[in-house]
């Protein structure tokens, strides 16, 4: 069990990293996961899901608790963006997801290392800068989602790892220099 851990109650914990624009063309968005329980719930997120169309892209966990990666343009939502895991997580089980985006190259979830789910296309352009906050542990106002668990090792890249480097970083559970995944 890791000490250091950020635990969430699945009620109202969430970490708000306030506004940043990291990704535009690509990027991979990384954590360590461990639930309590087996719902919905928001790993990160830059999105909204309600009103004014906010939607960037966020790691979220579907109601089969499958987790998926989803990134958006102009704000609006396409399912073509969506790369969901055909793997379902466990209770008290500390799992890698790992999500990549690209307007070259589809959308990937990995998990403990491994492709788990391809989107059907690439974005069709660069994301627009939302004005949303960044959240560990739930989505964006209305503040929803809310994970019920712990989130441990959250990192985020401008870039979209390949699956070489997403294994070099799961590594086995064993911690690496983070800047550097292969090296």
């Amino acid at each position: 069990t890791n000490n250091y851990s950020l635990a969430f109650d699945g009620s109202d914990d969430y970490v708000d990293l306030g506004d940043a624009q990291l990704m535009t063309t690509a990027g991979t968005v990384s954590a360590w996961v461990k639930l309590n329980a087996t719902e919905s719930a928001t790993i990160i997120s830059k999105y909204r899901h309600s009103g004014e169309n906010h939607r960037e892209w966020q790691i979220d966990l579907t109601s089969s608790n499958e987790p998926r990666m989803n990134a958006q343009t102009d704000g609006t939502y396409s399912s073509n963006n969506l790369a969901t895991s055909s793997f379902a997580l466990s209770t008290g089980t500390w799992y890698h997801i790992c999500g990549t985006l690209s307007t070259t190259d589809k959308m990937k979830i990995y998990v403990d290392g491994v492709l788990k789910g391809t989107s059907t296309s690439s974005l069709s352009k660069a994301m627009d800068d939302t004005a949303q906050n960044i959240m560990i542990g739930a989505n964006n106002i209305p503040v929803a989602g809310f994970v019920n668990g712990n989130i441990d090792e959250v990192a985020l890249w401008n870039t979209a790892l390949d699956g070489d480097s997403i294994k070099a970083i799961y590594n086995a559970g064993t911690p690496i220099n983070l800047l550097n995944p292969l090296g």
